[in-house]
């Protein structure tokens, strides 16, 4: 229900700026909902059109509200944070932002349908979204656990460029 109020808010929004005829704030309202909604817009296409049901579907459709969950709260953590300069909080709000999207890859949800490796497919999915929780506390409490970091950043350190404001 969140979802199809978010689209409603940015559909209203669109429809506004339609009638104001002002470009270039349509096309930051588009890509901010495009950032913040993706994995929403893709489920929505894929039901409109089919072919959806290996990424959604009875098997795999409870990892979705925290797929979304930590999606909104990336968004909030690089809104909130966008003009950050201290490394040490950069590197965790990068690590977040990684978190993100390793939680979303649709290997897991992939697998899980296929039924091969079930068990490590929803650990990966368990996994990323715990570790971006955590990580998200710890920004918000100002309380960073340097070897936590660590230790998640070198388990997988793919992305090495991700700048966590993509997602304001």
């Amino acid at each position: 229900m969140k979802d199809l109020i978010g689209f409603i808010f940015y559909l209203k929004r669109f429809i506004m700026i339609i009638l104001t005829s002002n470009l270039l704030r349509l096309v930051n309202i588009l890509i901010g909902f495009l950032r913040c909604n993706f994995l929403f817009l893709a489920v929505l296409v894929g039901v409109l059109i089919g072919y959806s049901e290996v990424w959604l579907n009875e098997l795999n459709d409870y990892a979705v509200r925290h797929l979304h969950n930590i999606a909104d709260k990336m968004c909030e953590l690089a809104y909130n944070f966008s003009n950050e300069t201290d490394e040490l909080k950069i590197s965790a709000l990068n690590q977040c932002a990684r978190e993100v999207l390793l939680a979303q890859s649709s290997d897991w949800n992939f697998i899980i349908t296929n039924g091969t490796m079930v068990d490590y497919a929803k650990k990966r999915t368990k996994d990323h979204v715990g570790r971006f929780n955590k990580l998200y506390e710890q920004i918000k409490s100002g309380k960073i656990d340097e070897e936590f970091l660590k230790d998640i950043s070198e388990k997988d350190a793919i992305f090495p460029d991700i700048d966590y404001r993509i997602y304001a």
